[in-house]
């Protein structure tokens, strides 16, 4: 495959290269045989690599490696968990914010968004309302932070009243994970979903984390694997690269550094044009992320001019079939 030169990355929002670490040594596992159900010496080893995986993701979160279901990323993951819900006995209804992942959006009624302030925040006071109109438990989507402004949601807020209400959450963690440090002990979220492909793993893994699986139905039935919830045989060596990259997470993301260099680009941008938006400037968001709006220049203008000189960025999400539209967001 051709390689890229005097090209710079900067859409890891959308994806982040494979770690050099992660890459080698899955290059040393390739060929490995076996199939992690099956009870031979090759299962066995498969197995063995694939649980070390989930003890590793478990040590990270804070919690319990009995408590991850492997899946192939979080659009699977969040499904699983508005899918276990929608029209069930577990939740009357299920809302989400009105700046979901579409993961997320397209799979809730319109009619159930909850709305956000003009940084993008879920209004707090909204959800109390729609929380206090409900006689039975609700779930609430709420990503963790958001993918094209990089804003923060105020997550354990949203916990503690949905929880004061006897319903349940699930938050997105795709772009957070790794970026933040999220400790389900502190936070806790009834669910949470991840994708490996964000921090360093290979892209087609990721994980849904549970408080408890009697709330998950799987989307489809098959075998046995991830204690039912998940059929199909594991997409092995994906997983084992979500864990290594889990484990590389402490030396290979620098927040601060990484916060220092975006915010020296938005004063360059500033000074250059005073006219410049930065969406979520006066709230918390994640180090990496920055949204801009310059007037007069189309998303679409800019994605081009800028590849064109070797830079590569976004203009939203990455799930829209590679086309240019309106961001919802």
């Amino acid at each position: 495959m051709r390689s890229l030169t005097n090209h710079t990355y900067l859409d890891y929002n959308a994806s982040s290269p494979v770690l050099t670490k992660v890459a080698d040594e899955l290059y040393n596992l390739f060929g490995s045989e076996g199939n992690p159900s099956s009870v031979h010496a090759s299962g066995r080893f498969i197995r063995s690599a694939l649980e070390e995986s989930r003890e590793q993701l478990g040590r990270y979160l804070n919690t319990h490696p009995s408590n991850i279901i492997f899946t192939s990323g979080a659009t699977e993951a969040n499904a699983m968990v508005i899918k276990s819900f929608m029209g069930s006995k577990r939740a009357s209804k299920v809302y989400c914010s009105s700046v979901e992942h579409p993961s997320v959006l397209n799979n809730v009624p319109k009619s159930n968004f909850v709305p956000v302030d003009s940084n993008g925040i879920i209004d707090l006071i909204a959800l109390e309302n729609i929380l206090d109109k409900q006689t039975d438990p609700i779930l609430l989507c709420l990503m963790f932070a958001n993918n094209e402004t990089g804003v923060i949601q105020p997550i354990k807020k949203a916990s503690e009243l949905i929880h004061e209400h006897g319903s349940l959450i699930l938050s997105d963690t795709a772009q957070a994970f790794g970026r933040l440090k999220i400790d389900l002990e502190k936070v806790n979220l009834d669910f949470i979903t991840l994708s490996a492909h964000k921090f360093g793993g290979l892209p087609g893994a990721g994980a849904l984390v549970v408080a408890d699986k009697k709330y998950i139905e799987p989307l489809y039935f098959g075998g046995g694997q991830e204690n039912y919830k998940r059929p199909g045989s594991e997409n092995v060596y994906g997983i084992i690269s979500l864990g290594k990259a889990v484990r590389e997470l402490p030396t290979y993301y620098n927040s601060l550094k990484v916060e220092k260099l975006r915010n020296k680009f938005e004063n360059a941008l500033i000074t250059y044009r005073p006219d410049s938006i930065i969406f979520g400037s006066d709230v918390d968001r994640l180090p990496n992320t920055t949204c801009v709006a310059l007037k007069g220049a189309s998303s679409e203008s800019q994605i081009i001019k800028l590849d064109l000189a070797g830079y590569a960025i976004s203009a939203g999400s990455a799930c829209s079939s590679g086309k240019i539209t309106a961001s919802h967001v």
